[in-house]
């Protein structure tokens, strides 16, 4: 009875996680919001956009902040997300989190943005060392960046919620390179989460399935 209990669990938890996950679409980066700067990234030097990315999720428009520097983004572009709470998800993810819910919305301008996305890779990497030290490194930004990744990172987030939303990719393709999780403010969607019908079904067919076996049983 356990282990027919035990594939019946499995099954469900397989099926409702499979639920979760919806489509992103990704429309771009969100324009007069980022800067192009030169990151190091371990042994990697690149040129990249730095700042948030205008996506949708259930309808819900937001600004997202790369959390993913392993892959690459060619938006306009949809692909299936599971969305999670950065804690416990993300390294650092209480800070990350609360960096995010601080600042994100009120991004008005590319220093804002390139500075907000800049600090999050930082701490994600380096537990936030700067932009000269460790494995993660930017150079080129303009002044107001600068400026404003020192205010983020020495900010101690005192009473900040760290609730929020990482918005993780099912798959990255079929090379395993593309598409970007991405970190937006608040857990509407990590709360408002619920088994769609097919999980349901599932549920039902599950607890149908166990009672037939504990009647024949008796």
């Amino acid at each position: 009875m356990s282990f027919i209990r035990n594939i019946a669990l499995a099954g469900l938890l397989s099926v409702s996680a499979a639920a979760l996950a919806g489509p992103l679409s990704v429309a771009g980066m969100t324009p007069g919001k980022n800067h192009v700067v030169t990151i190091a990234y371990f042994s990697e030097t690149i040129a990249v956009y730095a700042g948030p990315q205008s996506a949708t999720y259930e309808a819900d428009s937001f600004e997202g902040y790369c959390i993913d520097l392993a892959h690459n983004q060619y938006p306009p572009v949809t692909f299936d997300v599971t969305p999670k709470a950065a804690v416990p998800f993300l390294d650092n993810g209480s800070r990350v989190a609360a960096l995010v819910n601080q600042y994100a919305l009120g991004v008005m301008n590319a220093d804002q943005g390139a500075a907000l996305q800049l600090a999050i890779w930082d701490v994600l990497v380096d537990n936030g060392d700067g932009l000269t030290n460790g494995n993660f490194k930017a150079s080129g930004l303009t002044s107001g960046t600068s400026s404003l990744f020192g205010t983020y990172l020495a900010d101690g987030l005192v009473g900040v919620s760290t609730l929020a939303t990482v918005y993780d990719p099912t798959a990255h393709g079929v090379g395993g390179n593309v598409y970007q999780g991405l970190i937006g403010p608040g857990g509407d969607h990590i709360a408002n989460a619920v088994p769609e019908p097919a999980s349901m079904l599932a549920l039902g067919l599950g607890g149908v399935a166990l009672l037939r076996r504990r009647r024949k049983q008796a």
